[in-house]
């Protein structure tokens, strides 16, 4: 039975920025995390209680509305207030490009061009998962109330998060990851266990889901957390567990963000680049979506720029001072984060500045 599925998986272009560059973290991750707006409804031992997954697990019922419900998700995490799946499907539906409302399902990226545009709350625009594809998709009652709510929720961009990003962008966002796979029929039946096994079966749909942490297993390995739409009833309590050998079916993820478009571009085009502006002599690295100053030559050197000779990493490039101050100010560079921490390695830079 086809429980509901609804992602059209197409090309991967959605724009040229991926979200790792913008809005990862630093340092090592931690071994388990559950994004914030989730921490409720697994208990210690990384397990869903089941009165606590009904707040937050959504049921399509049959309809093709998966990326609107995992959209909605997603931004409900950020905004605090549960948002309208309906809402944010019928307006994907109409920025898809299909052209067709009525047409089966629709993209992970309208369904983000949704939020850029601004979606309802539930409690403005409900869904009735009874209701057919007409009234689905029906803009009806889209009065002052709903475009007042849309107004007041809406995100500023959405950037692409590679599958091998996951992890680094949900902790260092706080925010799940909306990513999509083909669904088997083999999938609709995924036990209480919550795993996710090697499919069987024909024809699979696109199918949008939203993953929202991991832990890590007896084993050593990580398990991803993953909500699907598909009611408490399926799974465990609504969720389903990835291990490492099923992260590759999936696609690359989306993550919408409340950050303007104009700042994005000016990340990536610096990312992992050291930088510094002719009205002064510091030397900035801009990483994880901020400017880092290097705090003296011993710093900038045990990153590896001690062999500065082409490599673009190294290299330190002018930017003008309007770009640099622009990018926000993160935390300084320290030697116990380099990369090159060889005793010998440091020891002849402090020798050769007399510093120590």
């Amino acid at each position: 039975m086809d429980m509901g599925t609804g992602c059209v998986i197409g090309p991967d272009d959605t724009r040229d920025y991926p979200a790792s560059i913008l809005l990862g973290s630093e340092g090592n991750l931690p071994s388990a995390y559950i994004v914030p707006a989730f921490l409720h409804v697994f208990n210690s031992f990384y397990k869903p209680i089941k009165s606590e997954a009904m707040k937050v697990i959504r049921n399509q019922g049959g309809l093709p509305t998966c990326v609107g419900e995992s959209t909605a998700l997603q931004k409900q995490t950020q905004e605090g207030v549960k948002m309208s799946s309906k809402d944010c499907y019928r307006q994907a539906k109409r920025l898809d490009g299909s052209g067709d409302p009525l047409s089966w399902g629709t993209t992970l990226n309208a369904g983000q061009d949704a939020v850029v545009d601004g979606i309802a709350t539930e409690a403005v625009v409900p869904f009735d998962r009874g209701e057919g594809m007409e009234s689905l998709v029906s803009l009806d009652d889209v009065d002052e109330g709903t475009l007042r709510s849309r107004e007041e929720h809406k995100g500023k961009s959405y950037f692409r998060v590679e599958r091998n990003d996951f992890e680094r962008v949900i902790y260092g966002t706080r925010t799940p990851i909306v990513t999509a796979l083909q669904w088997y029929p083999s999938d609709h039946n995924i036990g209480p266990d919550g795993v996710m096994k090697w499919p069987t079966g024909s024809n699979p749909r696109g199918h949008a889901v939203t993953m929202a942490g991991w832990f890590t297993r007896d084993s050593g390995t990580l398990r991803r957390i993953f909500a699907n739409s598909h009611g408490v009833e399926w799974g465990d309590n609504g969720f389903f567990y990835v291990d490492d050998d099923m992260i590759n079916r999936f696609t690359s993820g989306r993550l919408a963000v409340d950050m303007p478009h104009d700042l994005a571009k000016l990340l990536v085009k610096w990312n992992e680049k050291n930088v510094k502006c002719a009205s002064s002599p510091d030397i900035y690295r801009i990483q994880y979506g901020v400017r880092r100053k290097y705090e003296n030559e011993i710093v900038f050197w045990s990153f590896g720029n001690l062999f500065v000779g082409g490599d673009a990493q190294t290299m330190v490039y002018d930017i003008p001072e309007d770009e640099l101050y622009a990018i926000p100010e993160g935390i300084p560079m320290d030697i116990k984060d380099a990369p090159f921490r060889y005793k010998e390695l440091v020891r002849e830079i402090r020798q050769h500045y007399n510093q120590f």
